[in-house]
């Protein structure tokens, strides 16, 4: 493993039997973005991370030309609040929309009502519309989601939760 972003990749990340899932669905996503609309994968910070910047730094070499976009749940609900601020409701959220690839860190930030229901109408809604690609990252388990979420959300993270790839 290495701590250079710029570094990680799928053949420094160490693979156990408990990230070997996410690890082969991060790969597969690597290789082919447009198979999948919505990727929950839920996994400790350490690996998040890692995985994150060996999709990042994979489209980077295999083709500079990906269209992909990446922010936290915190970005957003931060922009989200100074949009309000300044009255610019409803919410602009093109430029979350647009990219063919759209990777959401910290899901389980998304905490407020209001907040959820943004994020759920403005993007993820949307870009399902548009057969977008969006890769859903977060440190807890569905377990914990189901307590701090909305049902839509609930129910569209199911929906990108895939049957181990081998």
């Amino acid at each position: 493993m290495t701590d250079r972003c710029e570094e990680m990749s799928f053949k420094n990340f160490e693979i156990t039997p408990e990230n070997y899932a996410n690890f082969n669905m991060c790969k597969h996503l690597m290789d082919a973005p447009q198979n999948f609309r919505l990727v929950f994968l839920h996994m400790p910070s350490h690996e998040r991370f890692q995985l994150k910047h060996a999709l990042l730094n994979g489209w980077r070499e295999k083709d500079e030309d990906v269209d992909w976009c990446s922010i936290t749940a915190s970005e957003f609900t931060s922009e989200l609040l100074n949009a309000i601020r300044k009255g610019k409701i409803p919410y602009d959220a093109r430029k979350w929309i647009a990219p063919d690839i759209l990777l959401v860190d910290d899901i389980q930030e998304l905490t407020g009502e209001a907040t959820q229901m943004e994020f759920y109408r403005s993007i993820l809604k949307k870009r399902l519309e548009r057969l977008k690609t969006t890769v859903l990252f977060s440190e807890v388990g569905m377990d914990h989601l189901r307590l701090i979420m909305r049902d839509e959300v609930i129910h569209l993270l199911k929906l990108g939760i895939k049957e181990e790839m081998v």
